[in-house]
């Protein structure tokens, strides 16, 4: 039942996101054939500067996008109207919140694969992507990125631990990403409860500013002293801050997202009055 309630907020969501990424897309492959070069930006023709301008101006617009449908599908899906509707399906509570979470992740992950997309357009012309990535692996085996690291008396231990912290810096980013996203959530399920139905929108911004005061001043306590580690000049000391600063605010971001979640869930659960 996941699945479909995956594919129905895909499909009622795509509307919002894939006509932006087309234009996206279609203003740098444009703009890349008829060849970009940032450092002569001053002395681009009218039509250069008018491309340009759209496509800053369609980033912005897909910003306020995925702002606006995080919040609204969830605001109009669940505390609305539709709301009916979506609690007379045959799936738990948890699952409904989990679909819109996902959802959210999907365009969100999508937009910046798209960016991604977008710059690599922009230099069809000038061929920047082509020679960086020449750069990077014009290296025979034996010259390797990791051989050159380790002939400056980098040890391998350490080089692997540092790609595999990228990648946890990686998770942590998509994990503060979601607690954002859910601390919306809950802030909205408290200004649906039926005593704040009048200022249902300033109470629900009071809650959110409260949680996130409430997280950062959280993470600053109990990261203190790993920053001083981090600050440190001492490599070896640096090394062992960042590895345990990186390994709290993973873990407490993660205890952070299981909260808010079930807080949700709860009161849905518990107080939910559609609107």
């Amino acid at each position: 039942m996941l699945g479909k309630l995956l594919k129905y907020e895909i499909k009622a969501t795509a509307r919002n996101f894939l006509p932006i990424y087309a234009l996206i897309l279609s203003i740098a492959f444009v703009q890349g054939l008829i060849g970009f070069d940032i450092t002569a930006i001053f002395q681009f023709t009218l039509v250069k500067q008018l491309l340009v301008f759209a496509f800053g101006a369609l980033y912005i617009a897909l910003f306020v996008t995925t702002i606006i449908v995080v919040i609204q599908r969830f605001n109009k899906n669940l505390l609305g109207d539709e709301g009916y509707l979506m609690f007379t399906l045959p799936v738990s509570l948890r699952d409904i919140i989990l679909s819109k979470l996902i959802v959210a992740w999907f365009w969100i992950i999508s937009s910046y694969v798209v960016s991604g997309i977008a710059l690599s357009l922009f230099s069809i012309r000038t061929g920047i992507i082509g020679k960086i990535l020449k750069e990077m692996f014009k290296y025979t085996p034996e010259v390797s990125f990791i051989n050159v690291l380790i002939g400056a008396g980098v040890s391998k231990t350490t080089i692997y631990s540092a790609f595999i912290k990228l990648g946890q810096l990686a998770v942590c980013s998509l994990l503060a990403m979601t607690t954002i996203i859910l601390m919306v959530y809950f802030a909205l399920s408290i200004g649906n409860m039926n005593k704040f139905k009048r200022i249902k929108y300033f109470v629900a911004i009071t809650v959110f500013s409260v949680l996130n005061f409430i997280k950062t001043l959280i993470q600053f306590r109990i990261s203190w002293d790993l920053l001083k580690q981090v600050m440190d000049t001492n490599n070896q000391t640096f090394l062992l801050g960042l590895n345990s600063f990186i390994n709290v605010h993973t873990i407490f971001t993660f205890i952070f997202c299981i909260i808010m979640f079930e807080a949700t869930n709860y009161v849905l659960n518990k107080y939910l009055e559609l609107s």
